[in-house]
C-alpha cells in the first residue's frame, strides 16, 4: 500500500533528521554521499535521496547494517543501544514509540488520501498538519490513545465533538482568578453552549480528559454536554469554534511526541501574566502586526489532598480567529509548510518569503527589541493572515511559551511582584539566544526556507542569503535608532547556533516540560548564515599577487579608511566622476567605503602596480546585486566594477593585465564560481574593447537600468581557461 511506504519514508526523514542535529559533531557519525554511523554491532549506512544544507535531508529507504538490509524499527532499537544514557534500559520502548508514531501517520494517510490538497480555511489549515515536527523521532507518537479514540479526538480526522460541562464544589475549584471573577469571564461561553446558564460553577472539560479523572471526584456532576461540535487544533487539546468566544485547552492524559500533556501550574500563570503586562503596559501590538491571542484565566480541580490536579487543569485562550468561513485568510504556518509551495512559482516563492520576514518575523524581533518580550515563536504557534496569497501580519498562541529579557525585567519587576527569575522565563542574553535562536529561527526560518526549496540545498542557500541580508537591514536600522540589536548580531556573528534535542529527549527519556535543567536539552550546530559564501572575512591585507610578462608586480588588498584621501582624490577627476558619479565630500566618500565594507555581498579593493596604488575595483556577488533580475546569476558568480584613477597607467598593456588577473582572482577565490559579470555604461568604450580583448568575456546585450544604459558582460570560467591569451 503506498500508505506504508510513505509512512516510512516521511518517518526515516524525521527520525534521521533528528539525529543528525542531535549527533551532528559526534565522532561515530559520518555525512558524505551517504550517513554512515558506526555501531558495536556494526556498521550502519542510509544514501540520501536528496541533501540539504539545512538539514532537511530526503533518504533512500534503504537502512543497511554491514551488507543486510534493515527496517526502521531495528534501526531505532541500535539508535537506542548506542546512543542513549541508560544504554539498554529503554531501547525497546523508543523503539516502540517510533513505530507508534510511523503506524498512526499510515492511519492518516489512509484517511486522507488527498494531503496536498490545498487548504482553503483556518480550520482545514490546523487539521493537516499530518506529518508533525520534522525534526523529531516519532513527531504523531500518541501513547495512551486506541486508533479508535485517535480518530475520536485527533484534529488529523477532521473530528468533531461536544464539550462536557462540570458542576464543581467551590472547594473543588481553583483558578488565578475569584470564583465570581471567573463567573463573569465565562458568562458568554455558557450562552454559546449551553441551552441554559446556571448560578452555580461551571467548567467545560474535554471529554477524554473527564473520562480520565471522573473517578476520583464523585463529587463533581455532569452538568449537560455542550450543544456545539469543538474542533481539535494541531496539538489537539486546543479545541476550537469559530463562534465561539475562547479557544480552550485542556490537559489531556496522553503522551504526545514526548511528554504527557498536562499542562503545568507556572505555564498556566505565565500565560496570564503576560496577557496582564501586555495590557496595563499598553504595549501597541498593533503597530508591530502582532495580534496575541490572551489567556487571561485558567481553572483546575483540587483533589482530596488538596493539592490542584494538573490533569483537571482548563485555560482559556481569547478566540481572536472567527471570521466567517468565506472570508477566512488565517493559516497556520506548520501546515503550510509540511503541504509545501509548489502551487506557487519561482517568483512568487521569493515575494511570499520577503513578506514572511517583512510582516511575521520582524514583528517578533522589534517587540522584542523594543521591550524586552520574548514570544517563543514557533511553526506550530504561528498563524499567518495572508491577504492576496501573502503573509501580512501574524496571531500568536501559547502564551507560556514566553519570556522576558533581564533589561524588561528589571523595569518591571516592582510593579509586578509574580515576576521571578526563579519562574524560569526571565532569560540573560545567552539563554535568550539559545530560546529565540532555536524557536524563532531554527525551527521557524529554516524550516519554512527548506520547504519554499524542497530541501534542495542551491535553493536553500538563495532564501538563506536573503535571509542574511534582511537581518543586516534591520541590524543597521536598531543601531542607527539605538533600539537593541543583540540578538541579530548573534544570528549573524555567531559560528553555532542552538537547537532543542529531541532525539536525545526521546533517548533519554527527559520531559522537556518538567525537567529541573531544561538548557541540557540543547546542543549546537553550525550556523548556516556564516556558512554561506562570504566576502570579508580575511584579516591578511593581501588578496592576491602575481608577475605580468612584463615583470610588474600587481597586487589587491582591500580598501582601508587610510585610503580616503585617495580614493577622494581619484573621484575628484572629470575621467572618473564621468562614469561613476562620485564626485562627492570626504565624509560622503568614507560613509560610502564603510558601507560597502561591512556589506556581505561586496569586496572593494585597491589594485596596486609595483607597490603603488592604481586602481579601485568592487567586487561582488552578483545574485545580490542589482545585475542580478538581468542575467539570473548562479549564486556564487561575481561581478565587477573598476576604475583606473592614476593617468599614467592609461593606455598601457596593464589595464588589459590588471583585468586579467582580476578576473582570474575572482574566478578562484571561490571555486563554485562560474562567471563573473560587468555592466559599464553603454558609453564606455575603452572598457567595452578591452572587455572583447580579454579572454573568457564576451559582450551580451544592451541593459537599461533606471539610472543608466549599460552594455552586460559575462566572463566565463570555462572560456576563461580556454581562450589562448598568454600574459
Amino acid at each position: 500500500m503506498w500508505q506504508v511506504e510513505k509512512a516510512n519514508q516521511i518517518s526515516l526523514n524525521h527520525f534521521l533528521n533528528s539525529f543528525l542535529r542531535d549527533f551532528n559533531s559526534d565522532e561515530r557519525v559520518e555525512i558524505n554521499s551517504r550517513v554512515r554511523i558506526i555501531l558495536i554491532q556494526g556498521i550502519v549506512t542510509i544514501p540520501f535521496k536528496r541533501k540539504s544544507f539545512l538539514g532537511s535531508h530526503q533518504f533512500e529507504y534503504e537502512i543497511k547494517l554491514n551488507d543486510s538490509q534493515i527496517d526502521l524499527f531495528s534501526l531505532a532499537t541500535l539508535i537506542s543501544k548506542n546512543f542513549s544514557q541508560d544504554e539498554d534500559e529503554h531501547s525497546n520502548d523508543f523503539a516502540r514509540d517510533v513505530e507508534n508514531s510511523k503506524r498512526n501517520i499510515e492511519q492518516i494517510l489512509t484517511n486522507n488520501e488527498n494531503i496536498q490538497r490545498i487548504n482553503r480555511d483556518y480550520l482545514s489549515s490546523e487539521q493537516s498538519l499530518y506529518f508533525g515536527h520534522p525534526f523529531h523521532p516519532y513527531p504523531k507518537l500518541k501513547k495512551g490513545m486506541s486508533n479508535s479514540e485517535q480518530e475520536k479526538y485527533a484534529p488529523e480526522f477532521k473530528t468533531k465533538f461536544n464539550l462536557i460541562w462540570l458542576k464543581v464544589p467551590k472547594k473543588r475549584f481553583y483558578s488565578n482568578i475569584k470564583t465570581s471573577q471567573y463567573q463573569k469571564e465565562i458568562k458568554n461561553l455558557i450562552s454559546f453552549d449551553l441551552a441554559q446558564g446556571h448560578d452555580q460553577i461551571l467548567v467545560p472539560m474535554h471529554p477524554w480528559q473527564w473520562d480520565k479523572i471522573k473517578d476520583h471526584y464523585t463529587d463533581v456532576e455532569v452538568y449537560s454536554q455542550g450543544t456545539h461540535h469543538f474542533s481539535p487544533l494541531s496539538s489537539m487539546r486546543t479545541l476550537y469554534h469559530r463562534d465561539s468566544p475562547f479557544q480552550i485547552k485542556h490537559s489531556l492524559s496522553v503522551t504526545l511526541t514526548n511528554s504527557m500533556r498536562h499542562l503545568q501550574e507556572r505555564e498556566v500563570r505565565r500565560g496570564a501574566e503576560l496577557s496582564a503586562i501586555i495590557e496595563n503596559e499598553n504595549y501597541n501590538l498593533k503597530k508591530y502586526k502582532i495580534a496575541l491571542q490572551y489567556e487571561r484565566f485558567f481553572v483546575g480541580l483540587i483533589n482530596d489532598d488538596g493539592v490542584v490536579d494538573e490533569a483537571s487543569f482548563v485555560q482559556f485562550r481569547e478566540n481572536n480567529i472567527r471570521t466567517k468561513s468565506e472570508n477566512e485568510r488565517h493559516m497556520l504556518l506548520s501546515s503550510l509548510c509540511e503541504r509545501g509551495f509548489d502551487h506557487l512559482s519561482k517568483a512568487k516563492k521569493i515575494e511570499w518569503f520577503e513578506s514572511l520576514l517583512s510582516n511575521v518575523i520582524k514583528p517578533f524581533l522589534d517587540l522584542y527589541s523594543d521591550y524586552g518580550v520574548l514570544l517563543g515563536a514557533h511553526l506550530q504557534n504561528i498563524i499567518v493572515e495572508m491577504n492576496t496569497g501573502l503573509p501580512q501580519s501574524v496571531v500568536f498562541r501559547d502564551c507560556q511559551g514566553t519570556g522576558f529579557s533581564l533589561t524588561a525585567y528589571e523595569k518591571l519587576k516592582d510593579k509586578y511582584d509574580f515576576l521571578s527569575k526563579d519562574n524560569g522565563n526571565i532569560l540573560d542574553e545567552n539563554e535568550t539566544n539559545k530560546v529565540f535562536g532555536y524557536y524563532l529561527i531554527v525551527n521557524t526560518v529554516f524550516l519554512t526556507i527548506s520547504s519554499l526549496a524542497k530541501s534542495d540545498e542551491y535553493y536553500e542557500m538563495q532564501y538563506l542569503i536573503r535571509f542574511r541580508n534582511f537581518l543586516i537591514r534591520l541590524s543597521d536600522k536598531y543601531d542607527h535608532e539605538q533600539r537593541d540589536a543583540g540578538f541579530i548580531h548573534y544570528l549573524l556573528q555567531s559560528p553555532v547556533l542552538y537547537q532543542k534535542g529531541n532525539m536525545r529527549c526521546c533517548l533519554n527519556k527527559i520531559n522537556e516540560n518538567t525537567t529541573l535543567d531544561p538548557w541540557q536539552i540543547y546542543n549546537t550546530i553550525k550556523n548556516p548564515l556564516l556558512e554561506l559564501r562570504a566576502v570579508n572575512f580575511r584579516e591578511s591585507n593581501s588578496l592576491y599577487q602575481a608577475t605580468t610578462k612584463g615583470k610588474k608586480e600587481i597586487s589587491l588588498r582591500p580598501i582601508e579608511e587610510s585610503d580616503l584621501d585617495l580614493f577622494h582624490h581619484w573621484h575628484q577627476k572629470e575621467f572618473i566622476s564621468e562614469f561613476w558619479e562620485l564626485n562627492k565630500s570626504k565624509v560622503e566618500l568614507h560613509k560610502y567605503i564603510m558601507n560597502v565594507k561591512k556589506s556581505p555581498f561586496q569586496l572593494p579593493m585597491i589594485l596596486e602596480i609595483d607597490n603603488e596604488p592604481a586602481g579601485y575595483f568592487e567586487a561582488y556577488w552578483a545574485f545580490e546585486d542589482r545585475i542580478a533580475p538581468y542575467c539570473e546569476p548562479d549564486i556564487f558568480d561575481r561581478g565587477i566594477h573598476l576604475l583606473f584613477g592614476e593617468e599614467k597607467f592609461l593606455r598601457k598593456g596593464i589595464i588589459l593585465e590588471s583585468i586579467y588577473h582580476v578576473t582570474k582572482f575572482l574566478l578562484e577565490d571561490d571555486p563554485r564560481t562560474k562567471r563573473v559579470w560587468g555592466e559599464p555604461r553603454i558609453d564606455n568604450q575603452k572598457i567595452l574593447k578591452i572587455a572583447q580583448k580579454l579572454p573568457g568575456w564576451k559582450h551580451i546585450g544592451a541593459i537599461d537600468f533606471p539610472h543608466k544604459r549599460a552594455m552586460l558582460l559575462e566572463c566565463d570560467k570555462k572560456r576563461f581557461y580556454e581562450d589562448n591569451y598568454e600574459l
